[in-house]
């Protein structure tokens, strides 16, 4: 229960004697309720403590009673309704036993007639007060208006119905009433000669209607009947023509000595009347001199209806408008400290990865075995977009299955996993004993570490081991660690069984299986004396799994003559040492375990990475003296390196912004302002991104780089609006931020729903790009509209508090240093306005030009998207180079080992690597003895400042220095910009083969592809590890001879794998964990085919036969790795693009090289990032037609012109065509980074030329000609056109001039937008107004009918007075 009930008891006030007791109702998570209790008694003899009278008399112990019945009575309403699951408040409780006749009257209350309503809203008008005039009256009018309409209804319904008004309710009022009642009115109109009536008294029956329904809520009342009337209740339609000025000015001027002085005085009352027209009566009469300002030629003064002066906005609570943008700081402030802080979002598709191993199959039989069943019933799962397998000769099958975009990745995992489920039982039973793993592949990496022993004092399996038990299961329990892979094995008992003695004694591998099985377990054994009266209980405890090489060389494998036994130590040594001995780590030539550390989804990388750095810092403080820990890859150090340089750009940025507005402001309290909007915006934004869900990472800070330019656009337009009437004569700073906001506010909102209505298509877009966009773009337009909520508030209380006019009222200017520089500066921006207003003219006057500059803009803009090289992501130089190598096809682990450390020494010659972590028996490719991978760590970027030390140039190094290494390939890369897109930064291709033939027929299409990819100029290296001539064998049974020693050929091939394979055949527990016992023949039993002999299979006879007189070998090649990709056989192919060639390049160059080379029973499909580049051509494209389809409805919904609009966008495409113009000029590719920002550029662009249209609009209704409207808009917005643009194009000059850590994406985001601002701008401020022309006489063209006017032939003369 959750609920209670507690009597609390006090003075009666009206008796202090007596107790007056309340009763509280209290439920969880809601407010308490008092209800008064009618029972009462003496005060001093109530006690709160124990809520009971403490009086033996009887009358009080009735009224405990009495309390307690009152309290279970409630109780058991609360408990049955609980039972019942019933959500119930804590008012519902304490009112369930209401009177029944109070509910009714309540209910009644709401039901009241025509009549009845009309009556009420008689009285409450009678006894209403108002200011009329400046003095409190009654609305008797309104009263009045009310009688009318109940006389006139009454008569209605008893002439129409013969019915009283008191019978009728509001479901009576229908259309069919109301169209009656018009009926009945205008006859009476007809018969009295008064029709004006008709519309009063239905205006009045309406807002008694709209009364019932809006305030009462009262059934029936259907305000919507009243539309069938509108025209009926329309005001009349009045025709007003305006008085010319010059008229009005002739008469102030006339010769007043040729009239009367009555005469005189009625001029004078004329032109009082005519100037003080839009006041009411009651402030004219208040008048005073003092209110009237010759100067400014205004009248200053309150209005006496309204008592305060009427100012919209904030602009008279500079407090109020200080606390909005105070808590959207201290929310943002709050938001900064919880945001997760990151590289880049988790925007890689979710990847499900399904592992398992069949010990002893090579790669073929790995594949028919496992893979092909698996993939089978994993195909087609919901979401899934595509999957790669790998089958390996060490018998690991490995299936990556990716799903779209936005999927769940623990929705999928359950799926993938019922899919696995229902195909065990088709998986061979050493493949399912040793388990089928389905787990999520978590894709951002945050740390690789190792653990080495610089002195070779461990080895590498103590190494492995003492991570396994000692340091990864700490490091799984930090909360944002999402896995922790080892590259090496677990620790197992090793059981090597010995050929000639197990033959000597007539034992095979099964036999040594079937003892473990048999001895090796664990049993309950119960106890002695359990349930006995008198003895005592004592557990039995059987020494269960073994766990020392000692227990388990004791085992009795079978009985000899003589009483004596024979033991597992007889025939096979049994040691501890490693599970697998397929991988090989080490740092420096230095044995080592190596671990790598995946993130948490949504966890914060950087925190976890600190806390990782501690747990390691503590465990090594307990390290054996030997060992130590190196952290090869840190996630870390680009991150901090990244956010530091653009946090770094950042700061550069705003006093950039800062330095431009005071130039042009010119004063240090106007500067002030958009600066405070600037931290305002910024800072605000990370409180709705982390109400999103967005971290804190490179996309959103970029973001927020770009916005410093935009959100402090808002605020400059406040401020120069204000600036601009305090040079129109302004000496009030209120009236003129009143003024000037009701000139900007329309233009204000407008442009910043355009600016932020360009990233809703791209919030919607799916993939990995549209998460890029989504991230990118709602972070501005999140700035850009809390930018727009301060301009709203508190730029123009701002304004109206500190801004002070450069002229007081005596005309006099201040002299002082920013007097001076606002003179010079206005006197050079006056002759720039000159020469500006001069080229607007002159394009105005020439069509051809205007048409012209279009025209090009548009095909330089065709031109140079087809001539900008693409990208998707740029590549940066994260600290970091991975290599893959390959050995000879047949190189043992030994081999390779020999190979890696002749590249260790080559390593060691290049002075940029500063740790060189390997693991031998792992490549990009997959598994095996002949493949190795190294993760080197580069010196920090402060100390590779000079030319060649890049991490291009270590990857030339590291190839230079590699070259004459025999028997190895080497591929090397940085790690990929984005995890979960592969291993590398490069390109990665699957070739098909859709015919599922030959092996080694198709592995000469994929090289003959290769090789023609190696020759096209815009590919660097081009790489494909796959082999089809590894040494193997093909393993026949006779099973003829089988036949004759009576065994079977599943008999020699069971003997064969006990010895050969490595099988895990039992468990043991140490180390508080549990291991796996492998059972397998030592090495040098194993060398070559001659082993074959000196192995034996026990015949029906019980005889030993050697497995060679049963097995035949025939030498042949294959694969050491099989790939497929979708269902078909693959091979993979890496490679990287050209120096000075994009990857969308390279993508195109792969395109045509395969239509000229690749045969018809081949094809290709690209992975990773190359597959979401090649995906994502289209979805730009797309993504700007959508954005400026959405920018010309919201402005036809605006300015209800289907023409305007055009004058807008088509400035747009100039801008478009100035960004890729820089693009190519500085030799940038076009990738997401740039094309985010030629979505802004849009939306900005947009945004300023609405200044210019909206202002033109206006002094268009105000009269002015076509010409006069855009040659005034184009002066007038001059200044802050140039002001928000310069803000803008001044703040990413840092981006632009990046170099270091994350220069690339800063140089493509910033450039495309400093050229797309400064093109795009030139075109808008000379296109704009001649463009504003064209459409509006196109409009007004279109609407003469409405307007009754002809529209203005836009063809003039250079002699016309635009002043």
């Amino acid at each position: 229960m959750y609920c209670s009930i507690t009597f609390k008891g006090r003075k009666d006030p009206q008796d202090p004697k007596m107790v007056k007791l309340e009763m509280i109702f209290y439920k969880t998570g809601y407010t308490r309720i008092p209800r008064v209790v009618s029972i009462t008694g003496a005060y001093k003899c109530w006690n709160n403590e124990t809520q009971s009278f403490e009086s033996a008399s009887s009358e009080y112990l009735k009224k405990n009673q009495l309390l307690l019945e009152l309290k279970e009575k409630y109780m058991s309403v609360a408990e049955r309704w609980e039972k019942d699951g019933r959500n119930f408040s804590v008012l519902q409780w304490a009112d369930c036993f209401k009177p029944k006749e109070e509910e009714k009257a309540k209910q009644e209350s709401k039901v009241l007639t025509v009549l009845q309503l009309i009556n009420a809203r008689i009285e409450y008008f009678e006894n209403h007060e108002k200011f009329k005039n400046g003095k409190l009256v009654k609305s008797v009018g309104t009263a009045g208006m009310y009688k009318q309409l109940r006389t006139s209804l009454s008569t209605f319904t008893q002439k129409q119905y013969n019915k009283d008004l008191s019978r009728f309710y509001f479901t009576d009022i229908t259309q069919k009433f109301l169209l009656e009642y018009i009926v009945y009115l205008e006859r009476r109109g007809i018969e009295n000669g008064n029709r004006a009536g008709l519309r009063q008294l239905l205006r009045i029956f309406r807002a008694l209607v709209n009364y019932a329904k809006d305030e009462l809520h009262m059934y029936g009342a259907n305000p919507i009947i009243f539309e069938a009337a509108a025209e009926k209740m329309a005001w009349g339609q009045f025709e007003s023509k305006a008085v010319n000025p010059n008229i009005i000015r002739r008469m102030e001027f006339m010769d007043r000595s040729l009239f009367s002085e009555q005469e005189q005085l009625c001029l004078d009352l004329f032109l009082f009347s005519f100037y003080s027209g839009g006041m009411a009566n009651v402030d004219v009469v208040n008048l005073t001199w003092d209110m009237i300002n010759e100067k400014e030629g205004m009248i200053v003064y309150e209005r006496t209806k309204f008592p305060k002066l009427a100012k919209p906005l904030l602009i008279d609570r500079p407090v109020f408008s200080g606390v909005i943008s105070v808590v959207i700081v201290l929310m943002g402030v709050i938001a900064m400290k919880a945001l997760p802080v990151e590289q880049y979002p988790d925007i890689a598709p979710p990847t499900i990865n399904v592992w398992a191993t069949y010990p002893g199959a090579n790669a073929e039989t790995v594949q028919k075995a496992v893979i092909v069943p698996l993939e089978e019933a994993i195909n087609g799962v919901e979401d899934m977009t595509y999957m790669t397998s790998t089958a390996s000769n060490t018998g690991d099958a490995s299936i990556n299955i990716y799903f779209k975009q936005g999927a769940n990745a623990d929705m999928a995992a359950v799926n993938v996993q019922n899919r696995v489920n229902g195909v065990l039982s088709q998986l061979p039973a050493e493949a399912t004993k040793t388990g089928v793993t389905t787990e999520k592949q978590q894709n951002a990496e945050l740390l690789t570490f190792a653990l080495y022993s610089p002195d070779n004092r461990f080895d590498q399996t103590f190494l492995n081991n003492y991570v396994k038990i000692n340091v990864e299961p700490r490091l799984k329990r930090i909360g944002g660690v999402g896995k922790a892979q080892l590259f090496g094995s677990n620790y197992s008992m090793r059981l090597w069984l010995r050929p000639d003695k197990m033959a000597q004694y007539g034992l095979i591998p099964d036999d040594i299986s079937s003892v473990l099985a048999k001895q090796n377990i664990e049993a309950a054994t119960g106890s002695f004396g359990a349930n006995h009266p008198t003895a005592n209980e004592y557990t039995m405890k059987y020494r269960g799994r073994l766990s020392t090489a000692e227990e388990f060389g004791e085992l009795v494998v079978k009985s000899l003559p003589g009483g004596n036994v024979l033991r597992l130590k007889d025939v096979a040594d049994v040691e501890l040492g490693d599970e697998f001995y397929n991988y090989s780590t080490e740092v420096n030539g230095h044995p080592a375990a190596m671990m790598l550390i995946n993130q948490k989804a949504g966890s914060n990388a950087s925190s976890t990475i600190n806390e990782i750095h501690e747990v390691l810092d503590e465990i090594e403080r307990d390290l054996p003296e030997g060992a130590e820990f190196v952290v090869l890859t840190d996630t870390n150090k680009f991150l901090y390196a990244s956010i530091n340089s653009v946090i770094r750009t950042l700061i550069e940025a705003i006093l950039l912004v800062i330095v431009v507005v005071y130039v042009f402001l010119q004063d240090i309290k106007s500067t002030l302002i958009p600066t405070v909007s600037i931290f305002v915006s910024i800072i605000g934004t990370f409180a709705v991104m982390s109400l999103i869900g967005f971290s804190i990472n490179l996309l959103t800070l970029f973001a927020l780089v770009l916005a410093i330019g935009t959100v402090v656009d808002d605020a400059i337009v406040v401020v120069e609006a204000v600036q601009a009437k305090f040079d129109e004569g302004y000496q009030s700073p209120v009236l003129a931020a009143d003024d000037a906001m009701k000139g900007v506010s329309s233009a204000i909102l407008t442009s910043t729903i355009i600016f932020m209505a360009v990233f809703i298509p791209v919030a919607m877009m799916g993939g990995t790009s549209g998460a890029f966009y989504a991230q990118f773009g709602i972070t501005m337009a999140v700035a850009v509209g809390i930018s727009a909520i301060n301009a709203f508030t508190l730029s123009p209380a701002l304004c109206a508090l500190f801004l002070k006019p450069y002229i007081d009222e005596h005309g006099n200017t201040k002299n002082n240093f920013a007097a001076r520089f606002r003179k010079a500066f206005n006197a050079v921006f006056d002759r720039l306005s000159r020469r500006y207003v001069r080229g607007v003219l002159y394009i105005i006057h020439r069509r051809w030009l205007l048409w012209g500059t279009i025209a090009a803009s548009f095909g330089l803009l065709v031109l140079l998207v087809n001539i900008t090289k693409t990208g998707l992501i740029p590549q940066e130089d994260t600290g970091t180079v991975m290599v893959s190598m390959n050995t000879k096809p047949g190189s043992s682990m030994a081999q390779t080992n020999k190979v890696m450390a002749r590249i260790n020494s080559r390593l060691d010659s290049i002075p940029e690597i500063e740790y060189s972590g390997a693991v031998g028996g792992f490549s990009f490719s997959g598994s095996g003895p002949s493949q190795a991978m190294y993760f080197m760590t580069l010196k920090d970027w402060d100390q590779r400042k000079d030319e060649g030390q890049s991490v291009d140039d270590v990857i030339g190094k590291i190839y230079a220095a590699t070259a004459d290494v025999p028997d190895a390939t080497m591929f090397a890369m940085s790690p990929p910009m984005i995890a979960g897109y592969g291993m590398g930064n490069g390109f990665e291709l699957y070739l098909q083969d859709k015919t599922g033939g030959d092996v080694t027929a198709f592995k000469k299409e994929a090289d003959r592809f290769v090789e023609a990819l190696s020759r096209r100029p815009e590919i660097g290296e081009v790489y494909s590890s796959f082999a089809a001539d590894y040494p193997q064998y093909w393993v026949d049974i006779d099973a003829a001879k089988c036949e004759q020693s009576g065994i079977s050929p599943a008999d020699v091939l069971s003997t064969l794998s006990g010895y050969y394979t490595g099988s895990y055949v039992s468990d043991f527990n140490r180390f508080s964990k549990l291991y796996h016992v492998t059972m397998q023949a030592p090495a040098e039993y194993r060398i070559n085919t001659e082993s074959l002999n000196r192995m034996y299979v026990r015949t029906s006879d019980g005889s030993m036969a050697p497995l060679g007189q049963f097995v035949r070998l025939t030498k042949t090649n294959g694969p050491s790795d099989l790939t497929r990709f979708n269902l078909f056989n693959a091979i993979a192919i890496n490679g990287s693009p050209a120096s000075g060639y994009s990857s969308g390049q390279v993508i195109k160059a792969i395109g045509e090289t395969a239509r000229e080379v690749l045969p018809a029973t081949c094809s290709y499909e690209f992975g990773g990032l190359s597959r979401e580049e090649s995906k994502t051509t289209n979805n730009a494209a797309l993504i700007f037609i959508l954005c400026m389809v959405l920018i010309y409805l919201i402005l036809c919904a605006l300015y209800e012109s289907v023409f305007i609009p055009f004058a807008v966008l088509l400035s747009v495409p100039c801008g478009l065509m100035g960004s890729f113009l820089f693009a190519w000029l500085f030799g940038l590719e076009n990738n997401i980074y740039m094309q985010t920002g030629l979505i802004m550029i849009i939306g900005l662009l947009a945004k300023t030329a609405i200044l210019l249209t909206e202002y033109a609009g206006k002094r268009r209704t105000e009269g002015m000609t076509l010409a006069q409207a855009a040659y005034s808009a184009a002066k007038v917005r001059l200044r802050p056109i140039l002001m928000t643009v310069l803000s803008m194009v001044f703040g990413l000059v840092p981006l632009m001039m990046a170099h270091g850590v994350g220069a690339n994406g800063s140089r493509s985001l910033a450039t495309g937008v400093i050229g797309g601002m400064i093109v795009g701008t030139l075109a808008l401020l000379f296109l704009v107004p001649s463009l504003f022309i064209v459409f509006q006489w196109l409009q007004e063209r279109t609407m003469r009918k409405r307007d009754k006017t002809e529209p203005q032939e836009w063809r003039w003369s250079m002699n016309e007075d635009f002043e």
